[in-house]
């Protein structure tokens, strides 16, 4: 990260960046399945998305976690984020 950050241009990585990334308020959606899912439905809510992408990093993590990574994604976010957001456009209609 800081290799490719350095060419261009971004400031420093390191842990301190990184915690403040994963914050709520933060760029990256780490964290177990309801975390992710929360911060998924607050940018439905107040942001107004309705398709979100997520990058799983393929290169830098054992396949095996990649690969958990995408479960919790298919068979605990997903679902968790459907329910919260069908009940509050029902809601909100």
């Amino acid at each position: 990260m800081n290799k490719l950050g350095k060419e261009r241009g971004w400031a420093y990585y390191d842990r301190s960046s990184f915690d403040a990334a994963r914050r709520f308020e933060g760029a990256l959606y780490v964290g177990d399945p309801e975390t992710v899912a929360q911060k998924i439905i607050h940018l439905r809510k107040h942001v107004g998305i309705t398709r979100f992408m997520m990058y799983v990093p393929l290169s830098t993590m054992p396949h095996e976690l990649v690969m958990r990574a995408i479960e919790l994604l298919g068979t605990e976010v997903a679902p968790r984020v459907r329910e919260e957001i069908a009940k509050w456009e029902a809601e909100t209609e």
